[in-house]
């Protein structure tokens, strides 16, 4: 790996001795997907200051470093032989975390039993008990992590990780891998390959890679074929680095893409009733069962998630300037130079940029639904993230606060390129 490989580059520590000072660089593409920590002396700090490509959290102005708090730690022994060495964060490949976001890359579906007989002697099955891998949800105000489905008359949800009493508790799932996908189950025609426990093809297997899950069948549900795997307990507490800059832009992003998504589902709201076609939402039948419990550990950012009201008066402010202005990159301009926040521009942004390349509602609707899509995948890979931290923070009754922090003051965590901060509520069981 080198520095083409990120995209954030943010000061996480400052060693310092005598002798030596080296700064300890928290390196991430944009999903977090791939991390690493690169020591450099000063001399090197320097030249990446200058690179347009990676985006920072500091700057170096008439040879003074400017940047957000970081501690100054003391240089362990031996720190002369890591300077200039970039090591890559390894990330557990086995876990829950790593399936969820496999599932949702490669277009997974996990199958609610209690509607479709998975495990009776038919191979082909019609129902309404498929939700992608993209439908799960992380919760922000709970432990949760779990799966809606909807169908044409209801939504309900399906859980898959919950914080009961004190303990993390995994809820079994089936789930199911488009047939033909190269890391499924049984490939047609390899029986030999099937017995070979040494074969490359072998150890790729989704079985085989995920500790807990069993490979069922093949069963063609509404015309798709899958191959039917069960996770009957997955890995939930893995090793993974937590840097605060990476938490805190990572919280950052979750809040952005939320809006984004709000924004969309208002513009495609619009666009049908342009159409005066009616959109209609089914209704909610998962019950009311809550998760809501004492413990756990929750990141809130300090950006704001903006209301339906919010959003709709940012869509008529665009539609009544594009009236006015006539043009999209006059109405840019003139939204430039009006009081907006960055965060607010993000979204008027959003509604221009569709504006730009369509007035026909048919065609809007289809880019809108496009860039939802991708907003939502980009989102539950950064709310995975976040909840992979959350879940071992709790597990290991992770503090978050420095020796030298006040004990009764509130916990921030503070670093990357974001103009904002991250609060933690963390509260532990005996």
């Amino acid at each position: 790996m080198n520095l083409s490989d990120f995209n954030y580059c943010y000061l996480n520590n400052i060693y310092r001795t005598k002798d030596v000072v080296a700064f300890e660089l928290a390196l991430a593409d944009k999903l977090f997907k791939h991390c690493a920590i690169y020591l450099v002396d000063s001399e090197h700090l320097i030249e990446i200051e200058k690179m347009d490509d990676l985006i920072k959290d500091f700057k170096i102005v008439d040879g003074l470093l400017k940047c957000t708090t970081v501690k100054i730690v003391p240089a362990f022994n031996g720190i002369e032989s890591e300077i200039n060495k970039l090591t890559e964060i390894k990330q557990d490949t086995g876990s829950f975390y790593a399936l969820a976001k496999e599932g949702a890359n490669n277009n997974y579906v996990i199958i609610d039993e209690k509607q479709i007989d998975i495990n009776g002697d038919q191979d082909n099955l019609i129902g309404p008990g498929l939700a992608k891998f993209l439908d799960i949800k992380l919760s922000n105000s709970t432990m949760s992590a779990y799966c809606r489905f909807t169908t044409e008359s209801k939504i309900y949800n399906r859980m898959l990780v919950t914080l009961e009493g004190e303990e993390i508790k995994f809820h079994p799932f089936y789930f199911g891998v488009p047939k033909g996908d190269k890391s499924s189950g049984v490939s047609d025609g390899e029986e030999i390959s099937k017995m070979d426990f040494f074969s490359p093809d072998n150890l790729n297997k989704i079985e085989n890679r995920f500790l807990g899950v069993t490979f069922v069948g093949t069963k063609t549900i509404n015309s798709q074929t899958y191959d039917i795997y069960y996770a009957k307990m997955m890995q939930l507490y893995t090793k993974i680095n937590i840097i605060n800059s990476f938490v805190n832009k990572a919280t950052s992003m979750h809040v952005k893409w939320t809006n984004a998504i709000a924004a969309l589902k208002f513009f495609i709201a619009t666009q049908h009733e342009a159409l005066a076609k009616e959109n209609k939402t089914p209704e909610w039948a998962g019950g009311s069962s809550s998760y809501k419990s004492t413990y756990g550990v929750y990141f809130k950012s300090s950006k704001k998630f903006f209301k339906q009201s919010e959003i709709t008066n940012f869509y008529n402010a665009v539609v009544s300037c594009i009236n006015d202005k006539g043009s999209i990159d006059a109405v840019c301009t003139y939204m430039e130079n009006s009081f907006y926040s960055k965060d607010e521009l993000t979204i008027i942004y959003l509604f221009l940029n569709l504006y730009k390349q369509s007035v026909i509602p048919t065609e809007l609707l289809s880019l809108a639904y496009g860039q939802k899509y991708l907003i939502e995948k980009k989102d539950l890979l950064m709310a995975l993230y976040l909840y992979e931290i959350r879940v071992n923070a709790y597990k290991s009754k992770l503090s978050f606060k420095s020796i030298n922090d006040d004990p009764l003051a509130p916990t921030i965590l503070e670093g990357s390129d974001e103009n904002s901060y991250t609060l933690v509520n963390n509260l532990y069981g005996l």
